[in-house]
């Protein structure tokens, strides 16, 4: 169990540049001598874990950022009972201003699941990406 504090974290926590489409990494566990390098989504993930949160309880936003131009891409971690805070303003708020919220993490994600399995189904009209994968496979 991570014995990491949030005041640890975001005395520790340096942003560094990270691949766009990687897996949030906790950070709760590393030993106190070894630097706390990450991103946005790695500060939310770390949020996530040293409150203990259940999944319903914690919201990670992707958001429109000053700093990001068009792409929402900064994560924002709002947690029920606390508010909201992230990787640049390291203190609970109850907005996550200055960024503007766009989507939970991960709906873009589901959304084409759900588009391209109502395809495949279906349920309407499109190019169904499962029944093309299988054609070039030549499995049908």
């Amino acid at each position: 169990m991570p014995n990491m504090t949030i005041e640890d974290l975001n005395r520790r926590f340096k942003i560094v540049p990270t691949p766009l489409f990687t897996f949030p990494r906790d950070l709760s566990e590393t030993p106190k001598g070894e630097p706390l390098d990450g991103d946005c989504q790695d500060y939310a993930k770390t949020v996530r874990r040293i409150l203990k949160v259940k999944p319903w309880q914690a919201i990670v936003w992707r958001c429109w950022s000053p700093q990001n131009g068009l792409l929402p891409r900064h994560a924002v971690i709002w947690v029920k009972g606390y508010g909201w805070i992230d990787s640049t303003r390291r203190e609970w708020r109850d907005s996550p201003a200055p960024h503007h919220r766009c989507w939970p993490v991960g709906t873009p994600f589901i959304a084409f699941v759900v588009w391209q399995v109502g395809i495949h189904l279906g349920w309407w009209p499109g190019v169904s990406l499962i029944t093309l994968a299988a054609a070039m496979l030549g499995l049908i």
